[in-house]
């Protein structure tokens, strides 16, 4: 309860509770599946295209082969028509973000706590937490964009084979290159409850085989990640014959190649620094966290706003779908895809 103590011929508020919260942890319930799925990889090439600073790259591709032209008749009478590659580039853009924590001095000499360590310790899931917000954002504004419509499916219900054949729908005789579903917990409950789960096992070097906490539906291996989009359910309306059903609750779930997103770091000067302020609240400690890093859809580009823009994109400007386009004339090389349906609940 809060109330006064004395020190000396000092008194000071107290509330041995806020106190006490310093020697506990607090269940950290955030989940970091989506950075640990193997949906984003890191890359190489990008990171050594970054190195040297700036803010934008430029990754070159080469394009198709005309599958329109006919092949000539080899006969020694007809000439040989020749074709052409054409080329083209994707490009990237790399973001800074930083952050600081601090503490005053007066809590570690006046309890036992260690706030800055306690901190310290839980600042790399805050940052992880942090990207893979900018993970699902990066991807929903490249698949607004409107050349992706066909990447994007919307299904009423869910049936046991829903997300195969969406695969099947959205990419054809290509479906096979999605490798990996990140779905909601009430969608998987679903396949789950239906028996379409196939847990994979391990064997230890004794011979002893058990299953793992993941599994593969349908094929698919799967992801479970509650941060994806959802909508709420619209509540019933009416009475008797008037009386019209709630619309259920949806989710989204997304479909990724192998590879279909790229991580690269930026060097940064002071990735760490602590600091010290004597003066203010009597004393206070703090260290700062600093980053420069890409996300890149391997597919699309990226263009910088006409206003506003500094040398890094703000939140807004990385996650907004007209700063992406698909880099690639054939859309469906881009291994990415969106599913919304509903779930158990």
């Amino acid at each position: 309860m809060p109330g006064t103590l004395t020190l000396g011929n000092m008194s000071i508020p107290y509330d041995e509770e806020i106190f006490a919260a310093y020697f506990n942890d607090e269940p950290d319930l955030m989940s970091v599946a989506l950075l640990t799925s193997g949906a984003m990889v890191e890359d190489s090439y990008i990171n050594e295209l970054i190195k040297d600073g700036s803010d934008i790259y430029t990754i070159p591709f080469y394009g198709l082969l005309d599958y329109d032209a006919e092949p000539e008749n080899y006969d020694g009478r007809t000439d040989i028509t020749v074709g052409s590659i054409s080329g083209g580039s994707q490009t990237g853009v790399v973001y800074g973000r930083a952050h600081a924590w601090g503490a005053r001095q007066f809590v570690t000499d006046f309890t036992a706590a260690n706030p800055m360590a306690a901190m310290a310790a839980r600042a790399k899931k805050w940052w992880a937490v942090k990207k893979q917000n900018t993970m699902l954002g990066i991807v929903e504004a490249g698949l607004a964009n409107t050349k992706m419509a066909g990447h994007v499916l919307t299904k009423d219900a869910l049936t046991e084979t829903t997300l195969d054949d969406a695969c099947e729908e959205i990419f054809g005789d290509n479906a096979s290159q999605i490798a990996l579903a990140v779905m909601h917990s009430s969608v998987a409950q679903f396949y789950k409850d239906k028996e379409r789960v196939e847990y994979l096992k391990y064997t230890d070097p004794n011979g002893l085989t058990r299953e793992l906490n993941i599994y593969e539906i349908n094929g698919i291996p799967v992801v479970v990640y509650n941060g994806v989009p959802k909508t709420a359910a619209v509540p019933e309306s009416g009475s008797g014959a008037s009386k019209v059903d709630a619309q259920p609750a949806t989710y989204a779930t997304y479909l990724f190649g192998a590879g279909s997103l790229r991580h690269g770091d930026a060097p940064v000067s002071n990735p760490f620094e602590f600091g010290r302020d004597p003066l203010k609240n009597g004393g206070e400690d703090y260290f700062v966290n600093r980053l420069r890093e890409t996300i890149h859809p391997d597919g699309f580009t990226f263009s910088k706003p006409k206003s506003g823009y500094t040398d890094s994109p703000t939140d807004t400007q990385l996650k907004a779908s007209g700063n992406w386009a698909p880099a690639y004339s054939d859309v469906d090389a881009i291994p990415i895809a969106k599913l919304i349906t509903p779930g158990v609940r």
